[in-house]
């Protein structure tokens, strides 16, 4: 699947942050998502053989699709290697499996870090002063000499 992930560097503006952070859906097309949901479903099957959830190798398997489903619910939305990325760091906090909202939560924080690494955007600059009408008259004048001059360029061609 070609899908773009947060950069781990800087290098990337605000704007390409965002838009990384668009929900896979509106991203990606309907195989595409599909595609991530189901990589989303294998990542639990793996983290949860790893280690052992809840006794994944012995359970039923109507209660691993429940649990797969959801799983797939709350993390369809976020890329695989984002995904993979929060079972990583959740891994890294505790020797359980992680539940799917801890999961998003360490995507969600990893999100947070790559936007407060970016400056922020601009602020729109101050509007402009307001023209006097002397400044106006100013600039009439000006102009009025620019239009007469090529008026006179006009006219020496034409002769």
């Amino acid at each position: 699947m070609n899908q773009k992930n947060l950069p781990a560097r800087q290098g990337k503006s605000r704007a390409e942050i965002l838009d990384l952070m668009k929900p896979v859906s509106a991203r990606c097309d309907p195989q595409q998502e599909a595609q991530n949901a189901a990589l989303v479903a294998f990542e639990l099957d793996a983290v949860s053989e790893k280690v052992s959830r809840f006794g994944w190798r012995d359970m039923d398997p109507r209660m691993k699709d429940r649990l797969t489903d959801d799983w797939v619910d709350v993390l369809r939305e976020y890329p695989i290697a984002e995904v993979r990325r929060g079972i990583s760091d959740c891994l890294d906090l505790q020797s359980r499996c992680p539940t799917e909202n801890e999961v998003k939560a360490a995507v969600m924080k990893r999100r947070r870090m790559a936007l407060e690494r970016t400056p922020a955007i601009p602020e729109p600059s101050e509007p402009l002063a307001q023209i006097t009408d002397e400044e106006r008259a100013e600039r009439k004048r000006f102009a009025d000499q620019v239009i007469k001059g090529a008026g006179y360029a006009l006219n020496a061609k034409k002769g």
